[in-house]
C-alpha cells in the first residue's frame, strides 16, 4: 500500500511523536519510512502530537512545556536535533484538546519553532480543527486560532473529516456541506496558499439495524 502511495506523495507524514512536560521527545520508530520516502523522492515529516506513555491524546505535557521557558526551549531543541539526525523534513504539530487560554502561547511556539527551522530548509506546518468562526466553542477547537497560525507556521492543514465515525450515526466521514464553511473561514483569515484541506481516503460501515449509543462502526481503510 505504501509503495502504490509513494509514487503520488510530496511528503510522508508519519503519526506520531509524543513529548514529556520537560520538553523530552518520545521517539517515534520510523526509520523505514523515512528511508522509503526518500527513496521515492518524497518529504519525509515528523507529525508531534500531544501522546502520552500509553499512546493516548493528553494535552497535559504540552500545556506543561509552554508554561516553562526551559521546557519550550528543550521541546524545540530536541524537534531540531531529531529532525536533523534522522533527515526529516520538518514538523506538523497536532495538538488537540487544548484549551482555549493556551492559543495564543501554542501559535507562539509554532512561529519560535518555524524561525528555528525555516533557516534550514525545513517545513513548520500545523494540524488546525474544523472551526467556521473565531468564537466557535468546544475543547476541539478553541486552542486553534486560525489568524495567528496562518501567520506562524509555512502551512496549515484543515482537519475536514471524521464527522462521521465509529460512534456517531451512519453519516459521511466529509460531508461536502460541512466542509465548505470551514474552507471559506478559513481562506478569510488564512492567506489561501497556505491551506490544505484534509481528505480521507478510509471510511466506515455500519452495522443495520442503526440504535444511538451501541452500534459502532467497522472501519474501511486501504
Amino acid at each position: 500500500v505504501l509503495d502504490w502511495w509513494l509514487r503520488r506523495l510530496t511528503w510522508l507524514s508519519s503519526f506520531s511523536y509524543g513529548m514529556r512536560q520537560s520538553g523530552e521527545l518520545i521517539n517515534l520508530e520510523d526509520e523505514e519510512l523515512i528511508s522509503a520516502a526518500k527513496a521515492a523522492g518524497v518529504r519525509p515529516m515528523m507529525v508531534l502530537a500531544p501522546i502520552d506513555e500509553m499512546g493516548k491524546f493528553n494535552p497535559s505535557p504540552f500545556i506543561s512545556v509552554l508554561n516553562d521557558p526551559q521546557a519550550r526551549t528543550n521541546l524545540i531543541d530536541n524537534i531540531e536535533s531529531t529532525i536533523k539526525t534522522k533527515g526529516l523534513g520538518g514538523i506538523d504539530f497536532d495538538i488537540e484538546y487544548l484549551p482555549g487560554e493556551y492559543a495564543a502561547a501554542y501559535a507562539e511556539f509554532v512561529s519560535d519553532t518555524r524561525k528555528r527551522l525555516s533557516p534550514l530548509g525545513l517545513l513548520t506546518t500545523v494540524a488546525l480543527a474544523p472551526r467556521i468562526r473565531d468564537d466557535q466553542e468546544g475543547i476541539l477547537y478553541e486552542g486553534h486560532d486560525y489568524r495567528l497560525m496562518g501567520e506562524a507556521a509555512d502551512y496549515c492543514l484543515l482537519m475536514t473529516y471524521e464527522w462521521g465515525y465509529a460512534l456517531s450515526e451512519p453519516m459521511a466521514v466529509a460531508p461536502i456541506n460541512k466542509i465548505e464553511p470551514v474552507v471559506r473561514f478559513a481562506t478569510s483569515v488564512i492567506p489561501p496558499a497556505k491551506i490544505f484541506m484534509g481528505i480521507p481516503n478510509y471510511g466506515y460501515d455500519w452495522p443495520l439495524p442503526y440504535i444511538k449509543g451501541q452500534t459502532r462502526a467497522r472501519s474501511l481503510g486501504n
